[in-house]
């Protein structure tokens, strides 16, 4: 196993189907909907990565990237959204983002992504 991974989406089937991907792919998921959860999640779970949709109702996967950043600064963070552009792509390295994949999701890439953060976190 490469260990857990947080995936924070307020969309439940989105969640679900990263959870059910990328636990074939050898990681533990451990899903939350907003950022209230995801910090109560990487306060309990030793996560190797997480994995959040930027817009999350109401509330920011950018302010979850800072947030974890402040709880957790060797946890690499990826961010997905619909409604990417290389301002929002800017804003999101800035608050600590290790990588910025467009939806819809290449699986693939997002694995890619999650195991060179984590192998650069190491």
């Amino acid at each position: 196993m490469k260990g857990p991974l947080l995936i924070v989406d307020d969309d439940e089937a989105m969640r679900e189907m990263l959870a059910a991907s990328l636990g074939k792919r050898g990681y533990t998921p451990v899903t939350a909907s907003g950022i209230t959860e995801a910090v109560e999640a990487l306060e309990a779970h030793p996560v190797v990565a997480i994995v959040t949709d930027l817009r999350l109702k109401g509330e920011s996967g950018i302010h979850l990237c800072r947030r974890a950043r402040a709880l957790r600064p060797d946890v690499p963070v990826i961010v997905i959204t619909a409604f990417g552009g290389e301002d929002t792509a800017a804003a999101a390295a800035r608050a600590g983002a290790s990588d910025f994949i467009t939806k819809p999701v290449d699986l693939q890439q997002l694995a890619e992504s999650i195991g060179r953060a984590v192998a650069q976190a190491s």
